[in-house]
């Protein structure tokens, strides 16, 4: 005889809860259940076998005197145990699994899904009660109960290969397979995540904690309104942190904009295919009424309400089979438009090699005459020569300035004597060069 029941062989490879929930010493449900230490627990008529979050066993709840065999005559595989009510031959039929189903926290998806389908499958095979929320089953140690075991536990795949229908599977009438076992978890998990997809960005002021708890009480509320038997507080709160994490790390304002931005440039991409589709379409009927039909431009714009300058354009380019929108309005390939060259301006010149050492020629003196003296620079003459000297030896590349006209101090016509003194038109007043000598005025 075993000591210790948690050493017995039918829990051999599997974990149990530590502190599991379990009914009264007499078995009465009206009485409520416990939550005791595994030991203490495997001393009562019916316990938790499945953690918190794990699913390790597939529970059914098979009513009728064939419990016994029921699983054999449909044809299924030998379960793990098969514990049988010796008063009615009531039995609950436990698979065990290789691979336990991670649920809560951290849980993914697809096992989720593929485990559900396999577990409702398998309860629509074996007959098992969908009502039966598994938590607490016969416990398979318990002398109240007559129990056979010794069956193998099974991958979901293997488990699978006994279900033929398995993918055209469908629950049992006006029940959705989301109301029972694993498939709460399912329907739970699925409400939570879409919503968190489309609200999470009312969300990204508040905080990771305030966003978990959020998904947390929606999970809680929806199990509590579509499920005859809800999940527990602990398990829709696991749920809510999982989906929290996942979107709260991945559905960030930057990636949100960026997938917002790629949305807009497929739905213009195709927006703008149709649309040239149509044009070209349109086009093609264009030309034909211009060219064939005879139509004036001014017709054909009011027609397909258009201006009379689009028209134009769409008649002249029907020539080259291309139209107005781009795309031929004879193929579906889209035509390539001739690109304007740009008048490309030639490099300046490289300067010579010795540009540095090139002499400035001096600025040619002014032509003197033997009769008339050259007459003074003035001022502003001196300035401008100095910053022509300067810009010569400064930037030697640039061309030579052309060399200044001689000016000779000629007395102009029309010069006036007055008193001594003669209006020159260059400089001014200046002293007659001889006031007695009134011959050689031209008045």
């Amino acid at each position: 005889m075993i000591a210790d029941a948690r050493e017995h062989p039918v829990f051999d490879g599997f974990e149990l809860p530590a502190r599991p929930y379990c009914s009264k010493a007499d078995g009465d449900f009206k009485r409520g259940v416990e939550v005791r230490t595994l030991k203490t627990a495997l001393r009562r008529p019916h316990i938790q076998v499945n953690p918190p979050w794990l699913w390790s066993f597939l529970l059914y709840d098979v009513d009728g005197a064939d419990g016994l065999t029921r699983w054999h005559d449909r044809g299924l595989p030998m379960p793990r145990w098969n514990a049988i009510n010796p008063k009615n031959g009531h039995s609950h039929t436990a698979y065990g699994l290789k691979s336990p189903v991670l649920l809560g926290e951290n849980c993914q998806d697809a096992p989720l899904r593929w485990a559900s389908a396999v577990e409702s499958a398998l309860r629509e095979q074996i007959g098992g009660d969908v009502a039966y929320s598994g938590l607490l089953t016969k416990n398979p140690v318990h002398p109240e109960h007559r129990v056979l075991w010794g069956g193998k536990a099974y991958e979901l795949d293997e488990l699978a290969a006994y279900l033929p229908d398995l993918g055209k599977h469908r629950p049992l009438p006006h029940i959705r397979v989301e109301d029972y076992g694993i498939g709460r978890n399912v329907a739970v998990f699925n409400h939570v995540r879409f919503h968190a997809y489309r609200e999470i960005q009312r969300h990204w002021d508040g905080g990771l904690d305030s966003w978990m708890a959020h998904l947390g009480d929606l999970a809680h509320d929806f199990t509590c309104i579509e499920h005859s038997i809800p999940l527990n507080r602990a398990e829709t709160r696991g749920i809510g942190r999982s989906v929290g994490k996942w979107t709260w790390a991945r559905m960030t304002p930057e990636n949100w904009a960026r997938k917002q931005a790629r949305r807009g440039k497929a739905g213009g991409l195709a927006s703008g295919t149709s649309r040239r589709a149509r044009n070209a379409e349109r086009d093609a009927e264009i030309v034909k009424l211009a060219t064939v039909g005879k139509a004036t431009q001014r017709a054909i714009a009011g027609r397909y309400e258009l201006t009379q300058q689009a028209v134009s354009k769409i008649v002249k380019r029907g020539v080259t089979t291309e139209a107005i929108s781009g795309v031929s309005s004879h193929s579906d390939t889209r035509v390539a438009r001739p690109s304007t060259k740009r008048r490309k301006i030639p490099a300046p010149a490289a300067l010579p090699e010795n540009a540095d050492m090139m002499p400035v020629e001096p600025l040619q003196p002014v032509a003197e005459t033997a009769d008339v003296p050259p007459m003074e620079p003035s001022a502003e003459d001196a300035r401008r020569g100095n910053a022509r000297d300067w810009l010569a030896i400064m930037l030697p590349d640039r061309k030579e300035p052309k060399p200044r006209a001689s000016i000779v101090a000629t007395p102009p016509r029309g010069v006036r004597c007055c008193v001594g003194h003669c209006a020159d038109w260059q400089v001014g007043p200046v002293p007659c060069r001889d006031p007695d000598d009134d011959a050689s005025l031209p008045f």
